[in-house]
């Protein structure tokens, strides 16, 4: 469920977000999250992964600060600080302030693909989606 706000210039809103715990045999899931700004405005995303450690612009373990459209941490298993069964602390920072929606997504590092059967799907920079052929 995307979380909208509108944040002013040089302030935070936070927010954490619990990863559930994933059985042993199942694939690790890529975790997202996304800032979309709603006007021009331009907003930044930092996360820690320590509640002793709050994010923000001197303080954080990743971050996004695209100085245009979206701001996105995407943490792939393997990564530093990629975790299951804990918890993100996240900062929304106003660098220009306004509108924004934050969207956090768990998703399959890898999908199947059919013989015949087209599949649409989009992959951020730096990043990569895996595909098995069934």
């Amino acid at each position: 469920m995307p979380q909208s706000g509108e944040v002013v210039k040089g302030a935070y809103h936070y927010y954490q977000l619990r990863i559930p715990p994933v059985a042993a045999d199942a694939a690790q899931p890529v975790v997202r999250l996304t800032l979309l700004p709603e006007d021009e405005s331009d907003q930044d995303l930092y996360i820690t992964f320590s509640r002793d450690k709050e994010p923000g612009k001197d303080s954080f373990d990743v971050r996004s600060a695209s100085w245009s459209d979206n701001d996105e941490v995407v943490l792939v298993p393997g990564a530093e600080h990629y975790c299951t069964d804990c918890t993100l602390y996240v900062a929304v920072y106003g660098y220009e302030g306004g509108p924004y929606s934050l969207v956090a997504t768990l998703s399959s590092t890898q999908q199947h693909l059919q013989l015949g059967v087209p599949v649409r799907g989009t992959v951020a920079a730096s990043s990569s989606v895996f595909y098995l052929v069934d």
